[in-house]
């Protein structure tokens, strides 16, 4: 989930198309992305140092996947900054309330260990490494965004919008972006999930069982379009499969 300090939205009497940057940007021409061979980082959630060395691990693997296919788009590539900690970073410049990780605007991927840590601990280790690979190639996704200037054209169409429906709308296009990405930079990278593990299976569980079902805040999509969308990503390894702002509102209820 990204997140940025923004102003009041400002009245709009109708709604207005999606600008260009948002629909046909060069991100969706770029092909599919070619095989890498990124696998799951060693490091095992059993302390902060341990968590923070996962995603770090985790983070490289993305920079020189998404490096290329970045560039190819256009675009100039920075890799992202990464902040792992016990507890919410004091230091993030952007707030996200009941986020255990979010993406800021200074490109910057905030995590709180304690969920990974409690989960590796209490719950099934499978799962909790298949959870964070997800996390970390979703936040990622927000981060791509950036580079190539979709949330800086979203966040300027946020920013007209009078009613909260339309305005929800736009952040669940986001977000199914993202997680799309996600499924992308996996689907690329089929390595990651080891052959004789139940990896690759406990990441499915975990992208049908994410959405927004049932909350009072509707900005990141159903558990049916989460897991739709993720799979696109995964199935085809293209960014063009993840063009949520031309989908129709039922694809990104």
């Amino acid at each position: 989930m990204p997140s940025s300090q923004g102003g009041a939205a400002k009245a709009s009497p109708t709604k207005r198309p999606e600008p260009a940057a948002l629909t046909a940007n060069p991100l969706y021409q770029v092909g599919r992305l070619p095989s890498g061979t990124c696998r799951e980082p060693a490091a095992r959630p059993t302390s902060l140092a341990q968590v923070r060395a996962f995603y770090t691990a985790a983070l490289a693997c993305l920079d020189r996947t998404w490096a290329p296919v970045v560039q190819r788009a256009g675009y100039t590539f920075r890799p992202p900054k990464l902040v792992v900690s016990v507890g919410r970073a004091k230091a993030a410049p952007c707030n996200v309330a009941e986020s255990y990780a979010f993406y800021c605007a200074n490109g910057t991927i905030y995590i709180d260990a304690s969920r990974d840590l409690r989960n590796y601990r209490d719950s099934d280790p499978s799962w909790t490494l298949a959870s964070m690979a997800f996390l970390i190639a979703h936040e990622y996704g927000h981060h791509v965004q950036t580079l190539t200037g979709i949330l800086a054209h979203l966040g300027e169409r946020l920013s007209i919008l009078s009613s909260i429906d339309p305005y929800h709308e736009e952040l669940r296009r986001m977000e199914l972006q993202a997680s799309c990405l996600s499924g992308v930079f996996f689907g690329a990278n089929r390595t990651w999930f080891r052959a004789g593990t139940s990896r690759l299976e406990n990441w499915r569980w975990t992208v049908r069982n994410t959405g927004d079902d049932g909350s009072g805040r509707r900005d990141h999509g159903n558990k049916a379009n989460h897991n739709r969308w993720s799979l696109a990503g995964l199935d085809s390894a293209s960014p063009a499969r993840c063009n949520t702002f031309t989908a129709s509102s039922a694809e990104v209820s």
